[in-house]
């Protein structure tokens, strides 16, 4: 399939600011250069860096072209999220790279013992519990099970892709994993929730990893 003139520029855009080329604060090169360089049309440059500003990579200036724009890890997730469209098979996929996290998350949770959000993790497990006749709910109180063990980890660019994620599951989230049977789901996270309280990290990354292989499994089952 060929390029689009406009996915050609914002490649190019982004490997120069992503490779360091370009540092924060720097010019990038003029609209006219652009389209030059890379053979397409001005209106097509103007359309990857109004893209650009708003994933927040670029500002601006009136009359003084655009500038490359501080931004952190954290910052770019943030700006990410709206640009994603996803289909089935990248929906396993986020779950794929869920369990990644959900298992170093569970470690460093353990590690970096916090009694407030432990107590706040029994409070959701209590809601995960009363709510396993209502799927869309139990749903909603699983994603803040699994987001409050990310919190609890310490690590803020842990947290916030986890963020991401827990965002586009709620975009994307199909009717068939609210028909995923319960009964399991519940079970695992009963025995997650014990392992950590025993502060036991390789029995509790264990139960994580297995909970989510199993959730992929049915899903692809479905």
């Amino acid at each position: 399939m060929r390029e689009k003139p406009g996915d050609k520029v914002l490649k190019y855009l982004e490997e120069k600011i992503f490779q360091g080329f370009w540092k924060p604060g720097d010019k990038i090169d003029s609209e006219n250069y652009l389209a030059e360089l890379l053979g397409v049309s001005r209106v097509s440059v103007r359309e990857a860096i109004s893209k650009m500003v708003a994933m927040g990579l670029l500002i601006k200036k009136r009359g003084g072209g655009s500038y490359v724009k501080e931004i952190t890890p954290v910052d770019y997730m943030d700006k990410l999220l709206p640009f994603l469209v996803l289909g089935d098979g990248d929906y396993i996929e986020i779950l794929q790279l869920r369990m990644s996290l959900d298992v170093l998350g569970v470690k460093l949770f353990i590690e970096n013992k916090d009694e407030y959000i432990i107590n706040e993790l029994k409070i959701i497990h209590k809601k995960l519990i009363e709510n396993k006749n209502n799927p869309k709910e139990f749903f909603m109180e699983d994603m803040n099970f699994h987001k409050c063990i990310m919190k609890g980890s310490k690590n803020l660019l842990i947290y916030k892709v986890f963020e991401m994620i827990v965002q586009i599951m709620g975009y994307h989230a199909k009717e068939q994993y609210f028909q995923l049977p319960l009964i399991n789901r519940i079970d695992e996270h009963n025995l997650i929730l014990e392992a950590i309280l025993n502060e036991d990290i390789e029995i509790a990354q264990i139960y994580m990893k297995r909970h989510l292989e199993r959730t992929i499994s049915d899903l692809k089952r479905k």
